[in-house]
């Protein structure tokens, strides 16, 4: 992470956007201290889209670069084979380091089943869902 100073004179909007950053951050501190970031992708998917969420909730209408990939239905069709394998790759998933998944596609599924969550939910937020385990979100996954 670099901090370029004269972005401090941006009328706001550096403090807007670290607010942000730091938001989908503390979210994954506050996750450590219940069932942890994780290891597994279906972890992931939880503990990434509960911190996109997160920073959503923190600034509204804002939806981090990470989070807003366009993903076709082979997308999820592969993310659900990937949930019953248990093995991932987290560098593709996330950060498109491999063929086939488009980058960033890790934060926008995973954001996309943690609302579908709260659409079901009214009044889940990320913030007090910080601790929840990571099946009750990719269950949303065959919905998608």
């Amino acid at each position: 992470m670099g901090i370029h100073l004269h972005l401090l004179n941006a009328s706001g909007v550096f403090d807007a956007d670290l607010l942000a950053m730091l938001g989908h951050e503390l979210h994954h501190c506050a996750r450590w201290s219940g069932p942890g970031y994780g290891r597994s992708f279906a972890e992931a998917l939880a503990s990434e889209g509960l911190a996109c969420a997160f920073e959503s909730e923190l600034r509204p209408g804002y939806l981090p670069f990470y989070a807003a990939a366009e993903l076709p239905a082979a997308i999820h069709e592969q993310a659900r084979r990937q949930l019953a394998h248990g093995q991932y790759d987290h560098a593709a998933w996330f950060f498109g380091s491999g063929p086939g998944i488009p980058r960033h596609a890790g934060y926008a599924l995973g954001l996309e089943l943690v609302r579908r969550y709260q659409a079901e939910h009214p009044g889940a937020s990320a913030a007090g869902l910080w601790a929840e385990p990571a099946e009750r979100f990719t269950g949303y996954l065959d919905a998608l």
